[in-house]
């Protein structure tokens, strides 16, 4: 084992045990505790229950032999059954094109975080329904939710929603393009109490249902705008690009929120910058490192 290795293995190692007692004491079953912390093991390490998931972001793939070092230190520090880890590329977009599903078949498996309960599928998508370096921005939503019309645009399953419902909105209403995760999104407010008739998920695109709320005069006390950074479905009128569109997006949303309202603005583009020189009506805070996922 040459140096790396152990520093890897060192560093999975502390970070499960200081994780592992973090997630004993607020009811919680998945956590990320490695995320390309070494140039050699380019991976995200994430615990799903008795699972790990171990996701390659490099540029070409490990190689064979780098693929079974890297499992089974992941394995050994981790105390995971081999038969339940679940190795994933992450294959780089080329240009425009949108990530396609990774498997024929799907491992679901309900995980609790924080008390609360989410289906996630390990197998089949490039994500799996719970993006787990964002529980402390979940967190925050739920801290800022009470009392609160609440709107969550680009909502995928709903964990935005779960949390709010939980913090006490008065209302949440997410808003995807897909059937597949409002449908999911539906499940997961469902299995925590929380009846769609209060908190309807819609399964619509994103750009039109606010512009439709704006015109109806509605109102929100908080808006969740947590949007990929580029999509181009065939559902949509237009593409979408994070870094292009963002501007216009804050207008129309600055328009929908309540006096003293909030937005939170969450993108996953590395190379994001925000002029907030002209983001007119908003006072803008940065918080990505009071946010940032452990590990």
């Amino acid at each position: 084992m040459d140096y790396t290795e152990k520093d890897f293995s060192k560093i999975l190692k502390s970070n499960a045990l200081k994780m592992r007692r973090m997630m004993l004491k607020s009811g919680t079953t998945c956590m990320r505790v490695y995320d390309r912390n070494l140039e050699r093991f380019p991976v995200t390490v994430d615990l799903y229950g008795p699972y790990a998931r171990v996701t390659d972001y490099s540029e070409e793939g490990l190689d064979e032999e780098e693929e079974r070092i890297c499992c089974d230190i992941v394995s050994r520090m981790l105390y995971v059954q081999a038969d339940r880890e679940i190795f994933h590329r992450r294959p780089k977009r080329v240009g425009k094109e949108q990530h396609s599903l990774q498997g024929e078949t799907s491992l679901v498996v309900q995980v609790t975080e924080n008390e609360l309960f989410f289906t996630v599928d390990l197998t089949k998508r490039i994500d799996t329904g719970l993006f787990l370096d964002h529980m402390a921005t979940r967190m925050l939503v739920e801290s800022m939710s009470r009392g609160c019309r609440v709107l969550n645009l680009f909502s995928y399953t709903g964990s935005f929603s779960v949390y709010a419902a939980r913090g006490g909105a008065t209302s949440v209403e997410s808003v995807d393009l897909s059937s597949t995760y409002t449908a999911w999104a539906e499940k997961n407010l469902a299995d925590n109490g929380y009846s769609t008739a209060l908190y309807p998920c819609v399964a619509a695109d994103a750009w039109q249902y606010v512009v439709e709320a704006l015109s109806s005069g509605k109102v929100y006390d908080l808006i969740i705008f947590d949007p990929p950074s580029f999509s181009n479905s065939r559902k949509m009128e237009y593409d979408f690009d994070v870094q292009r569109d963002y501007q216009r997006w804050m207008k129309v949303l600055n328009a929908l929120l309540a006096r003293e309202g909030k937005l939170v603005f969450s993108t996953n583009l590395g190379t994001f910058r925000m002029d907030t020189k002209a983001v007119r009506g908003f006072e803008v805070q940065e918080i990505t490192a009071q946010v940032a996922a452990p590990g």
